[in-house]
């Protein structure tokens, strides 16, 4: 009866026992699924970043390519991929009082899931020639 009764203890301890080793392994896995789901989110998202940075980059080009044209006042959307870019040209004083006649500025802004970034770019263009020199290409925070 003795024997019954410790073999019984033994048993319920061992259960114990599996049931707390197996919370701890389940606990364990759970650390590291949210660990790596945090490290791949943080990666997109410098990666979404970089994408409107270069969306908006590219939108720059093409407002330059517009100026050479002889486009001096625009704004318009463009499609880059899965990003959206969108392009202000402004010409002359028209933008800013600082700016004097012959220069253009061309403002894009790249979008990329929830991630934006603005680049402003002045332009000098020689009325008769057409001839653009870019003095400045900067990004600028929102």
């Amino acid at each position: 009866m003795d024997k019954i009764k410790n073999s019984k203890k033994k048993g319920i301890i061992s259960l114990i026992v599996a049931l707390i080793l197996g919370a701890v392994i389940v606990e364990i896995g759970l650390n590291v699924a949210f660990l790596s789901f945090i490290i791949s989110e943080s990666n997109l998202g410098n990666r979404l970043t970089n994408e409107a940075l270069s969306s908006a980059r590219t939108g720059i080009d093409d407002g330059i390519l517009k100026i050479i044209r002889g486009i001096d006042n625009a704004q318009y959307p463009l499609n880059i991929g899965s990003s959206l870019v969108n392009v202000t040209i402004c010409g002359g004083s028209l933008c800013s009082p600082v700016i004097n006649s012959n220069k253009d500025q061309i403002t894009s802004v790249g979008l990329r899931a929830l991630k934006k970034r603005k680049i402003i770019a002045i332009i000098e263009v020689d009325p008769v020639t057409r001839l653009v020199k870019v003095e400045s290409i900067e990004e600028v925070p929102f």
